[in-house]
C-alpha cells in the first residue's frame, strides 16, 4: 500500500476566488449597464469600483459617442439652415467640371 503525498496540495484561498467571482460579476453587470445607459453613474461607479481600467475606458468611449453625438447635431442643424436658405435641390455639375467617363470597348 502506498502513502498519500499530502505535500503536493497547496493551501486554496476560497474566500479571495469568491471575492474575485464577485467582484468579476459585479463588474460585468456594471458593463452591462453602461452598454445600455452610457450616462448611469452608478454602473460607472460600480464599474469604477470593481474593474478601475475598464471603467476609464468606458468614461473614455461614452464621452466619444457624446461629441460624435454633438457633431452629427449640428451637422444637422447646418444641413437644415443651408436647405432652408438656398433649398434642397443639387444643381447639375457643368460638363466641363465633370469627371471623366470611362468608355467601354
Amino acid at each position: 500500500m502506498s502513502a498519500i503525498d499530502w505535500s503536493i496540495l497547496k493551501p486554496v484561498d476560497i474566500g479571495g476566488a469568491a471575492m474575485q467571482g464577485y467582484r468579476q460579476g459585479r463588474s460585468q453587470s456594471a458593463i452591462g449597464a453602461l452598454a445600455r445607459d452610457p450616462t448611469n453613474q452608478d454602473a460607472l461607479a460600480a464599474l469604477y469600483d470593481s474593474n478601475p481600467d475598464a471603467a476609464v475606458r468606458m468614461e473614455t468611449l461614452g464621452r466619444e459617442r457624446s461629441k460624435w453625438q454633438q457633431d452629427q447635431t449640428a451637422l444637422a442643424a447646418q444641413r437644415a439652415y443651408i436647405t432652408s436658405r438656398y433649398g434642397g435641390g443639387v444643381a447639375p455639375i457643368p460638363d466641363a467640371l465633370a469627371p471623366p467617363v470611362a468608355e467601354h470597348q
